[in-house]
């Protein structure tokens, strides 16, 4: 047989659909959570009808392509169409639910878009749900329905500032996070639910 290198492939890791529980939905995809990985290049290709949610794991109840990251990622070239996320009890955008720890999230390049799905969450956001670090976003796009029981937003859900107690002190501060978008725009639904691009 033909080796990957023989073919000219990249070698990639390819994340399974989730099937464990008799109430998940067929086709069902749980996000990728992977520590290791900093950049995921698109190569301008379209992910077309995926049904993303989330029910085990780390970041459990976060919805994404990405549910969780919680290190340095760039995300770029890449389009999400016609797309359902479900992020439950969690937080929920079409390419992160989450994004904690340290490190910068950087979105390039990117769409999605959904004529008649939506991405429903906690925190939901166009592209991502929720982010307690700083992020930049640029050249990218959201045209989604996002409905969320605590807070919506076109392009981010929500921005919240990470607690911690001072070593000196003891008392709790806040950590100031900050979002860089450029070149970036968002559409989707309007009350009547109209869709616009």
């Amino acid at each position: 047989s033909e080796s990957d290198q023989d073919l000219g492939w990249k070698t990639k890791k390819i994340y399974q659909y989730n099937s464990t529980t008799s109430t998940d939905e067929v086709g069902q995809f749980n996000g990728i959570y992977n520590e290791a990985l900093t950049e995921f290049d698109g190569d301008n290709k379209t992910i077309k009808g995926m049904i993303i949610s989330n029910t085990f794991g780390q970041g459990a109840g976060n919805a994404g392509l990405f549910r969780y990251v919680d290190n340095d990622l760039t995300i770029k070239n890449l389009r999400l169409s016609e797309i359902e996320v479900d992020g439950d009890s969690g937080n929920a955008g079409a390419f992160v639910g989450e994004k904690a720890g340290s490190g910068l999230l950087t979105l390039d390049t990117v769409l999605a878009d959904a004529e008649s799905k939506e991405i429903t969450g906690t925190n939901a956001g166009g592209l991502v749900g929720l982010s307690s670090t700083n992020l930049t976003i640029n050249n990218s796009a959201a045209s989604m329905l996002v409905t969320a029981s605590g807070a919506a937003g076109g392009l981010v859900g929500k921005l919240e500032p990470v607690t911690a107690e001072t070593e000196e002190t003891g008392e709790t501060e806040d950590t100031a996070v900050s979002a860089t978008i450029t070149n970036s725009y968002v559409g989707g639904h309007v009350t009547n639910r109209k869709y616009y691009v």
